[in-house]
Parts: structure tokens; sequence; C-alpha cells
């Protein structure tokens, strides 16, 4: 069985567990009620990434210590630049309240814990907030899940103000767009599926991620260039995690890489694209908004919330 993640070893896992531990011990027996619920409530598999009520602690009920150290566990498990993302998704819920009002808070963002971090137990963390959805699940001490990861943008580009310019998921379009240049005519007729771009992602929020049709272009019909172009796409979706999701890539074979494209060809106008293998999907919208509003993820088809390493887990030991 292909597992999308390599699993993190208890030594480098733990500063992850120690982290959110110290974190819930920082609560208040009322904030902590907020916070904990059991490891099989449905509502870890209840993710979302629209403006919404949630459940958690948010930031903003937090204090200074407390803050730190969620945010201290948040960096054992993202790289530097997953942690720039998710700052950034909160500077762009600022610039959202300075053009719509008190709607959007960018204190808004919240943390939740499924069971209780250890070494033998499944537990699960999730970190969540409008265009940002990140869900850990541990067993046996190991990091056995990172999916789903949600990252929006609305604005996909800040026009104006004191973050005119600021693009947090330019590079995964950029370098989409130069791949699709690189593609000649016969190659294009290929990854094209549709000149219309969908209104969203395909695969929404659902509990489970099925594979999508007409996923274009193999890997192996790209030439060398072009299979680097899209190497390097897929790890600028890698990017945030703080274990890469490359070397598991790597493991299955790029070869059975698919690349599908839809809408316009050029920047400005609505286009989505997604990236699926045997195992995993990656789909990248940029429609609403007149293309200035991205939705992206990464779904994996069997090991979203880790269901299948806990399956065979389960299905060993008696719970």
């Amino acid at each position: 069985m292909i597992v999308l993640l390599a699993l993190l070893s208890t030594t480098q896992i733990k500063p992850a567990q120690n982290a959110v531990t110290k974190f819930l011990d920082l609560l208040s027996e009322s904030q902590r009620a907020k916070t904990v619920f059991s490891f099989s409530d449905d509502l870890r598999f209840e993710w979302a990434f629209v403006p919404k009520e949630r459940k958690g602690i948010a930031l903003k009920d937090l204090n200074p210590a407390q803050r730190e150290k969620l945010s201290e566990s948040l960096r054992s498990l993202l790289s530097e630049e997953g942690m720039k993302m998710i700052e950034n998704a909160r500077i762009l819920e600022g610039v959202l309240r300075e053009a719509e009002g008190a709607f959007r808070d960018p204190d808004y963002y919240l943390a939740t814990v499924f069971g209780s971090p250890g070494e033998k137990e499944p537990w699960g963390l999730r970190y969540e907030g409008h265009h940002l959805s990140l869900n850990f699940t541990f067993l046996n001490g190991k990091l056995v899940s990172t999916t789903p990861q949600f990252f929006g943008a609305n604005p996909a580009t800040v026009l104006t103000g004191a973050y005119k310019g600021l693009r947090i998921l330019g590079k995964q379009e950029d370098i989409a767009f130069d791949l699709m240049r690189s593609l000649s005519p016969e190659q294009r007729t290929s990854a094209i599926v549709s000149e219309t771009a969908p209104s969203d992602i395909a695969t929404s929020n659902l509990r489970t991620a099925a594979g999508q049709a007409d996923s274009r272009i193999p890997f192996f019909k790209l030439n060398e260039p072009q299979r680097k172009l899209l190497r390097s796409l897929v790890e600028s979706h890698a990017v945030a995690q703080r274990k890469s999701r490359v070397d598991d890539i790597k493991m299955e074979g790029w070869d059975h890489l698919k690349f599908a494209w839809m809408g316009a060809t050029e920047p400005g106008k609505a286009h989505y694209y997604r990236i699926q293998s045997r195992t995993y999907l990656i789909e990248f919208d940029n429609t609403q908004n007149n293309a200035n509003h991205i939705h992206t993820v990464w779904r994996s088809f069997k090991g979203d919330f880790g269901e299948d390493v806990l399956s065979e887990h389960y299905a060993h030991h008696k719970h």
C-alpha cells in the first residue's frame, strides 16, 4: 500500500506533541472545553474554507502566552513558507474587513484538538478559518496525515492599500501558466478539458475526495523542461508542510501524474487546473471576483484524516 505522506519518526514529531500538550495546559477549563473533542467525533471530518461559525478556540480568545504556544505548535508542523502562508491568510482577511466591514475577522482562526496528544492512541489537530484549513492526524507517535490541506486567497492579488501587490498563491499560478505556454498545440489539446473553468474546486469540502475524470496529459508525454515545470508546480503546493510530500511522490513515481486545464490560458480570466496521481489530487481554481480569488486544495484519495492508516490500525487493535 502506498501512503502519500512518509511518516515522521516519533523523535521528529515529539516537538509537535509537546507543544500542543503545553498549549492545552495553558488553557482554562472553559477554554479547553471549547478546544478538545473526542478523536471519534464527526467534527473531525467537518472541515470548511468559507466564512462561518466554527468550533474550537479562536486566536482572539487567547492571551499572548497561549497564542505563542499555539504558534509554536504550528511551527513544529509547517515550514517557514507554510507559516508565512497562514499569516498572509489573516492579512487578507484584514484587507477584506477594510473593504467589506466587520463581517471579516483576522483573529477568527481556530485551533481544535481531537483526542489527547500522546504516543499510542490517535489524535488530531486542526487549524482553520476563512480560506485556510490544515488537518493533522497522529498515530503511534507519528504524523500519518496532513490532508485535507486548503489555502485560499481573496484577493489573489491585492490591488490597493498597504499590501498592494501581495500574492500569497502567486507561485502556484505563475508556474502553471508557464507550463501551459510551453505546451505544443497537440499537447494543449490533450491537456485542456474545457474552455470554461468551473466555479470552484470539484471536491469542495467533502469528507472523501474522488478522482476526477479527464485528468488529461500524462507526465511521460511532456518533454524534460515541461516535466521540470510540473515537478516545480507540485512542489509549490507541497512546500507548506515541514515534511515535504515530494519524497513520497518520488516513491510513487512521477510518471503517474496527469495534468488537466480548464478555462483561459492567460492570466486575468477564469482558469482552473488539477494534478492527479493514483493516490492524491491537487486542485487550483481562480474564477471568482473577476479571476482574482483563488481556492487550492491537496487531497489524498484514501489517506485524508489518516483514514487508510487508521483503518489498518483498528483492524489489528481493539478499541
